[in-house]
């Protein structure tokens, strides 16, 4: 959409900012009617039993309710910042977030809900960021707004492929972190869990500033790469990895050096996983220093109309190079071997990205 709008085809861009919206609504439609229908299954196959089965099938059936609002929300704020307006997308997901902190308040602690007040929480912050972002495209006569039109298989098959990476990316994370999980537990019991979990309680803090970085470039390479502006492309693209670069090496600083106080929020000294928690931490930090760039090239792929490379990207990433690693290193080393999986294969992806860069010959390698 954004490089059709560069390119002076504005009727275009809104057919597919039309396509994507309506698109992603029929699919979470299926999706809802699929999870509620079979979520006692699902939840299980995620190993939850007894009193978490019946929690999580209670969280479950009231977030997926509100499933479309939370897809909605993510696509149209993605389209709000390639339509010009960051502020307003930053400013809908700001307004999101208190409103969900002041209800959870609510209906946590004042009406007593529990888990299903904690979800109608998220649900209804999730309605306030969609409405407001889309009245940001109701009514506009120029830029993206909706359009009236047929079903084009050609436009969706294009949205579909430029999307699979993400797509991609998430679930072969999912599967990654359910593996992982697995031989941890084979290794070092529950311990080892637990230390991984509060480890993965940072983890998304962390992903959230180089998601931010990649994110803030994309309508800037999507539209400079629409209108031919091949160095304009190839300084945001520096600008971004750079700025990958020095956070990446700020959080793996903070995993070495850091480590104690940051564990320590979470556990005791005494506890068991502690130790485990502390020896991991700067393994999985540091991995940052190299999945930044990594990210931020997968998106300049997606976002230069070159799925086939981030999706290859998301197979390294997220099964080609960490779950061999996983298994080989840990049978090698143990559970240290477990840990250096990450880095390791984070620096394969990485490699891989970069060799990709260079076989683009529009935009030079930077």
């Amino acid at each position: 959409s954004t490089i059709s709008a560069a390119e002076g085809r504005e009727g275009l861009a809104c057919r597919y900012f039309t396509h994507s919206v309506a698109g992603i609504t029929v699919i979470m439609a299926f999706f809802i009617i699929g999870v509620l229908t079979f979520r006692r299954p699902l939840l299980r196959a995620f190993g939850a039993e007894g009193g978490i089965l019946a929690m999580s099938e209670r969280y479950l059936k009231i977030m997926i309710v509100f499933g479309i609002p939370y897809c909605l929300a993510l696509v149209l704020s993605f389209f709000v910042r390639a339509d010009g307006s960051p502020r307003l997308a930053m400013g809908a997901s700001i307004g999101g977030a208190l409103l969900n902190i002041v209800f959870d308040y609510l209906f946590i602690f004042v009406f007593k809900m529990g888990v299903f007040g904690a979800g109608l929480a998220t649900g209804f912050g999730n309605i306030l960021v969609t409405v407001i972002l889309l009245g940001r495209f109701l009514n506009r006569r120029k830029g993206l707004r909706f359009v009236f039109t047929k079903p084009e298989p050609k436009l969706l098959k294009k949205i579909a492929v430029i999307g699979l990476p993400s797509f991609s990316d998430q679930l072969f994370m999912s599967v990654l972190i359910i593996l992982f999980n697995r031989r941890l537990f084979a290794l070092a019991g529950a311990d080892g869990v637990s230390a991984y979990s509060l480890i993965g309680y940072m983890m998304p803090f962390i992903l959230m500033i180089f998601n931010g970085i990649s994110q803030a470039g994309q309508p800037l390479i999507s539209a400079n790469y629409g209108s031919g502006q091949v160095a304009r492309v190839s300084e945001v693209l520096k600008t971004a990895r750079l700025t990958a670069l020095v956070m990446g090496s700020a959080v793996t600083a903070s995993g070495l050096l850091l480590r104690h106080p940051l564990v320590s929020l979470f556990l005791g000294s005494g506890e068991n996983a502690y130790g485990l928690a502390v020896y991991a931490l700067p393994f999985m930090f540091s991995s940052f220093l190299f999945s930044g760039n990594t990210i931020v090239l997968n998106v300049y792929f997606q976002s230069t109309a070159k799925p086939r490379y981030s999706f290859l990207i998301s197979i390294i990433r997220g099964l080609a190079a960490t779950i061999p690693l996983m298994y080989l290193l840990s049978s090698v080393f143990g559970i240290a071997g477990l840990w250096w999986a990450v880095p390791a294969a984070e620096i394969i992806s990485l490699t891989a990205a970069m060799l990709f860069l260079k076989r683009i010959k529009k935009i030079p390698a930077v």
